[in-house]
């Protein structure tokens, strides 16, 4: 005889059912802490509360999550970042500390905004020859093989009139860039392949279909997408060798300027001298390099965990 579902598994079959999509795992424990107050030592941290959740709790909620799934009730699924806004809604809750959730909670969608307002490091073609030139030499080698048996079919389109002539030259291209054996790709033409395959509207015999499944097999989308948030943070983020960083003092500056009245707050923080900046018609003050920031802020994105796998669960429907 099976046994019914204990008080953690209903609340997240029901806080499941509410929220409709696949959710993070951590962010439904954190709402379920609060709800169960399963929080332990709170106490004020500036303008935000210190504290953890309950180590019991924490793995009581883990066990409810891995039972659920074993009956079949629930679908999980362990994967990476596939967008910025995917690290300011998630990362959050990675913590099981609350000073450090309350902090992401509150400047993650800044750091966001101002990150989409600057070029990544890198565009989305040097992302992919990046990806492409670390893949092992017998993986490259096979690629190699099946992109020199996939060539003839799409030279033959190349003088076709119009847009398909067009689009097969410029895949024709970037093919022979990214899958050459002999030599790393070194420069791109300024067109990632992922982004000419997203523009096929028209394909005989199936030929770029067939090449994009043959370029999802060495170099996957949710590898790029996962790229692409890395070059965004390059901007704003020291990433050591010890895999937790740093946030470069640029980005501090910047949310300083935003939120200065509640970063001043943060028991740490020493804000230093100031210097006047004329640009136009506008003046503005801007600190230099002696404010001191709250040693928190370097908590704010973590390498090791802000780009490792995140738990999304959904109730299974079928």
């Amino acid at each position: 005889m099976s046994r019914g579902l204990s008080a953690n598994q209903k609340l997240i079959l029901d806080g499941l059912e509410k929220l409709g999509g696949p959710t993070y795992v951590g962010k439904l424990r954190w709402e379920f802490a609060e709800r169960r107050s399963k929080i332990e030592d709170v106490k004020p941290y500036g303008p935000i509360r210190s504290g953890h959740i309950s180590k019991s709790f924490y793995n009581s909620f883990n066990r409810a999550i891995m039972s659920l799934c074993e009956r079949g009730e629930i679908y999980s699924c362990d994967r990476k970042l596939k967008s910025l806004d995917e690290l300011a809604c998630a990362h959050p809750y990675k913590s099981s500390l609350l000073h450090i959730k309350e902090l992401r909670e509150k400047m993650l969608p800044l750091v966001v905004s101002i990150m989409k307002k600057d070029k990544p490091v890198y565009s989305s073609d040097e992302v992919e020859m990046h990806l492409y030139s670390h893949l092992a030499l017998d993986k490259k080698r096979s690629a190699y093989t099946r992109w020199s048996e996939l060539q003839p079919e799409l030279k033959s389109l190349v003088s076709e009139p119009g847009p398909l002539g067009d689009l097969a030259l410029q895949v024709l291209v970037r093919c022979n860039q990214l899958f050459n054996i002999e030599q790393e790709p070194k420069m791109s033409l300024g067109c990632s392949l992922g982004s000419l395959m997203s523009n096929v509207s028209n394909d005989p015999n199936g030929i770029f279909s067939r090449i994009n499944i043959f370029f999802n097999d060495y170099i996957t989308k949710e590898d790029i997408q996962l790229g692409e948030v890395k070059s965004y943070l390059y901007n704003y983020c020291d990433f050591g060798s010890g895999g937790h960083g740093s946030i470069k003092t640029s980005m501090k500056r910047h949310l300083l300027h935003a939120e200065r009245e509640w970063i001043e707050q943060l028991p740490g923080h020493r804000t230093g001298s100031t210097e006047f900046t004329q640009h136009g018609l506008f003046g503005f003050h801007v600190d230099i390099s002696d404010t001191e920031y709250d040693p928190i802020m370097d908590k704010l994105i973590n390498r090791a965990t802000a780009l490792g796998k995140y738990q999304f669960i959904s109730i299974k429907t079928s």
